[in-house]
Parts: structure tokens; C-alpha cells; sequence
């Protein structure tokens, strides 16, 4: 469980908004549309999946610590190819994914979404 801290007797959120989750079938998705693979592989990293092994890690992490939320981006791993149709597919993939996290894990996670740019109208 995440630390106590006492802000005048009442009990304070340890938030992390600088967290990222990449699902192996995002980054994939992503060097499909024209990402450059070298730009994805720093974020294929362990722990950085959201497998029930990597979640439950994170968790761990999370509590030792005394984090009680992160906020969720995909940036920096965008999903921004070459190609319109198949950006927005990965962002709605990813928008997706990130809004199911927060859905399960309501005390854990929230999420920022991402846009296909620069295919947007």
C-alpha cells in the first residue's frame, strides 16, 4: 500500500503523471504504419507492457514507491507514419487500450489519449 502523507489530517494522492504503458502490439502496430523500429525499441523495455506479470510489477513498484495513481501517455511513441488511415487505427487502438487500464484499474491508473497527428482535420 502507497504511503500516508498528512496534509492536515487528511490523506494526499502520490500521483505520477509521467508513466507509459507500450503493449508489444501497439509498438508493433506502429513500425506497421512507418515508425521507424529503432525510435520503438527503447520503449520495449521490461515492465513496460501491460501483461497481467508487467501490471502486477508495476504495481509493486508503484506501492514500494508510495505511488498511489500514475497518468498514462503514449508519448513518446505517437502514432504518427506516414499514412492517415492506419495512424488513426493505432491511436483509437491505443485510446482504446488506455480507457480499458483505467476501467480495471480505477484506483490506480487515469490516462491522457493521443491523436494521429499531424492526420487530423
Amino acid at each position: 500500500m502507497a504511503a500516508d502523507f498528512d496534509q492536515g489530517g487528511a490523506r494526499a494522492t502520490a500521483i505520477d503523471t509521467h508513466a507509459h504503458v507500450y503493449p508489444a502490439w501497439y509498438l508493433d502496430r506502429l513500425e506497421e504504419t512507418g515508425v521507424d523500429p529503432d525510435s520503438t525499441r527503447i520503449a520495449r523495455g521490461p515492465g513496460t507492457d501491460s501483461t497481467g506479470q508487467d501490471l502486477a510489477e508495476r504495481f509493486r513498484w508503484m506501492d514500494r514507491a508510495g505511488v498511489d495513481l500514475q497518468v498514462l501517455a503514449v508519448t513518446p511513441q505517437i502514432p504518427s507514419g506516414p499514412d492517415a488511415a492506419s495512424s488513426l487505427a493505432a491511436a483509437r487502438g491505443i485510446n482504446d487500450h488506455y480507457a480499458d487500464l483505467v476501467r480495471d484499474n480505477p484506483d490506480r491508473f487515469l490516462a491522457y489519449g493521443t491523436l494521429p497527428l499531424p492526420h487530423i482535420r
